[in-house]
C-alpha cells in the first residue's frame, strides 16, 4: 500500500522490480504517449499526406508472465469455454460457434496460439468438416446412452 517492499529471508526483490515496471508503464501511458501522438501525427501527415487509421503503436509489456502462468491462463480460458458450451447438446449457455470464434480471437491476440486463425482459414472450422467414422460411432453411442 505504501510502496514498501517485503523484507526478510524470502524477499527476492521482485516487488521492487514490479513497482519499477509499474511506474515506467504509467509514465509511458500518461506522459510519453500524448507527446508521441502529437509528434507522430506531424510525421505521418508530412510523410504520407494523410493519416491512415491503421497506423498505431503499442508499448511492449515490461513484465511478462512465466510459462507456468501462461499455461494456467490458457487452461482457465479453455475450461471457461467448455463451461459455456456445456458437455452435451442442449446445455449451451452461448452458441458453440460464438464461443469458438471468441476463443480463437482471444488465443491469437494474447499470443497463446499465434497463427491459429491462419490455420483455421487453411483447414476450416470443425463445424465445416465432415465427421470421421470414429466420431460418428462415438456420437451414436452417446445418443443411445442418453435415450435410456
Amino acid at each position: 500500500m505504501l510502496g514498501q517492499s517485503p523484507a526478510g529471508m524470502n524477499a527476492t526483490g521482485e516487488s521492487d522490480l514490479r513497482n519499477y515496471y509499474d511506474r515506467l508503464q504509467a509514465m509511458q501511458e500518461v506522459e510519453m504517449t500524448p507527446a508521441m501522438m502529437r509528434l507522430d501525427e506531424c510525421i505521418i501527415r508530412s510523410g504520407t499526406g494523410s493519416r491512415d487509421p491503421g497506423i498505431y503503436y503499442e508499448w511492449a509489456p515490461l513484465w511478462g508472465m512465466s510459462e507456468k502462468e501462461k499455461a494456467d491462463v490458457f487452461k482457465t480460458k479453455a475450461d471457461a469455454a467448455r463451461q459455456l458450451v456445456g458437455t452435451s447438446p442442449g446445455q449451451e449457455i452461448i452458441p458453440r460457434e460464438a464461443v469458438s470464434d471468441a476463443l480463437v480471437n482471444a488465443l491469437v491476440e494474447d499470443g497463446s496460439l499465434p497463427g491459429l486463425d491462419a490455420a483455421i482459414e487453411e483447414h476450416g472450422k470443425l463445424s465445416e468438416q465432415e465427421p470421421s467414422e470414429d466420431e460418428l460411432a462415438a456420437a451414436a453411442v452417446a445418443q443411445s446412452i442418453q435415450e435410456r
